[in-house]
């Protein structure tokens, strides 16, 4: 729907973290929401994300598979 992501967060589910990245997933209901962090000067890859479609909702692309390349320094937010 059109209304913002509301989640009230008990914890965190590590998804994918080395050195210089972090990928999280938190649920509140059927709220779901995919956090992934680069603080490397490059991009990075990250994996082990469930598969489907997602949205990124920094940038508005569209992330598909269980694998993405995150840009240097950045971060993405995933919606369903």
């Amino acid at each position: 729907g059109n209304a913002p992501l509301t989640l009230y967060i008990t914890g965190r589910t590590t998804l994918f973290v080395d050195n210089d990245t972090w990928a999280y997933r938190m649920e509140s209901g059927a709220d779901k929401a995919i956090v992934i962090i680069n603080r490397s000067d490059a991009p990075k890859t990250v994996s082990n994300l469930p598969g489907g479609a997602w949205k990124d909702e920094l940038s508005g692309a569209t992330v598909n598979g269980t694998s993405v390349s995150v840009p240097e320094r950045g971060a993405m937010i995933l919606v369903p």
